[in-house]
């Protein structure tokens, strides 16, 4: 999952996986709000990708809100 959401925010920044690169951060959550047992993850994504020139220079581009 962690991957088709990573290549896809990449390329909508108009990259490719191997020219730029995204973050992301997945917590584990095990139980709910009773104490029940429901594992489910929750995961946040960088709105953009960090992208390296030549000389080094690391720069962020933005991307568009998701549509319905």
């Amino acid at each position: 999952m962690v991957c088709a959401i990573s290549t896809h925010i990449v390329s909508q920044a108009g990259f490719s996986n191997q020219q730029a690169k995204t973050g992301a951060v997945t917590l584990i959550q095990r139980f709910g709000s009773a104490l029940n047992l429901n594992i489910h993850f929750h995961m946040l994504f960088l709105e953009g990708a960090i992208s390296e020139n030549a000389w080094g220079v690391t720069t962020f581009t933005r991307i568009k809100a998701p549509s319905r």
